[in-house]
């Protein structure tokens, strides 16, 4: 089954340049290092071990993907620091490798591998279902294989302008949609109960949902942050508001020395279901598609905001 991948309704920036997209996909049942050379046989490139948990594959013909696992005590082996506290010193040893590889096992069962793409261009995503199918190919195993498995799909897509009013926009018509997108994305049980894509508050939702409300940019981010002061959200926005103002960000967010800072609207609703052979990532990429297009749709946006107040 074919799934193309839907054009956004506006392909260029502000500045002119072309659009380019991300994509986060975790999974378990590949190893790292296999998912690191599936990688490369899709894309090109090199495959480089940076750690146990942490792969580059690099020089590919779209930019430099990571491959990793998705846990910061694993990837930076914190687990080493708190063992020297007790005189245990594994660096370079035999038995510092052989732990390195049992955690890695270990973690495997429970913490997800995960591929992180460059930003590319529309005339690659469809790469990104190639890719999928060999991971599929390979017994990778999504969100719906085990109650473990709160794997996401997330979307990185680069904003077409950074001013309050089209981030607003774009906002609005996530949350004009979003009981919509919940239930067609038929999001697992593992992920409902797990906080990884709470809500956003329903006053919040009211508050932006008003038809008067025209925030400067400022105050765009302000109220955000009072309401949202977490990366936990179906859209998280902060790595988008820290591209915009780094320090305002850094000052109110909870979790804000971990927002990677991008000019992207990061979109982390969709489940993961690589194991599935019906699964498309291009499925999951028309839903957010459907978010631009109400964004661009000025028109039928002041219908559905009064319609709402």
């Amino acid at each position: 089954m074919t799934v193309d991948f839907l054009q956004p309704p506006v392909t260029r920036t502000s500045a002119g340049t072309e659009r380019r997209f991300g994509f986060e996909l975790e999974f378990a049942g590949v190893t790292i290092d296999a998912a690191a050379g599936l990688v490369a046989r899709q894309f090109g490139g090199t495959p480089v071990a940076e750690s146990p948990f942490v792969h580059r594959v690099r020089d590919t013909r779209v930019g430099e993907f990571t491959v990793e696992i998705d846990a910061e005590i694993l990837k930076n082996r914190v687990y080493r620091r708190h063992l020297r506290e007790l005189g245990i010193e594994l660096d370079n040893t035999s038995l510092g490798q052989s732990l390195d590889e049992l955690i890695r096992r270990v973690a495997a069962t429970v913490v997800p591998c995960e591929i992180i793409t460059p930003p590319m261009g529309l005339d690659e995503l469809k790469q990104i279902d190639a890719l999928r199918e060999q991971l599929r190919l390979h017994h990778a195993q999504g969100t719906s294989d085990s109650l473990l498995y709160a794997f996401g799909l997330h979307i990185n897509a680069e904003a077409p302008e950074l001013t309050s009013e089209s981030m607003l926009r774009h906002l609005r018509a996530f949350l004009l949609l979003y009981d919509g997108l919940f239930t067609e994305s038929k999001i697992d049980l593992s992920r409902r109960i797990t906080p990884f894509i709470q809500p956003f508050p329903a006053a919040y939702r009211n508050l932006v949902l008003q038809a008067d409300y025209r925030p400067s940019r400022d105050r765009l981010i302000d109220d955000y942050l009072e309401y949202n002061p977490s990366r936990d959200r179906p859209l998280d926005m902060l790595p988008l508001f820290a591209w915009v103002d780094a320090d305002r960000v850094g000052r109110q967010a909870e979790h804000a020395g971990s927002v990677s800072q991008r000019p992207a609207y990061h979109y982390r609703l969709p489940n993961c279901q690589v194991g599935q052979p019906d699964w498309r990532v291009a499925t999951e990429w028309n839903r957010w598609v459907r978010v631009e297009r109400l964004a661009a749709d000025t028109s039928r946006m002041g219908d559905m905001l009064s319609f709402h107040c």
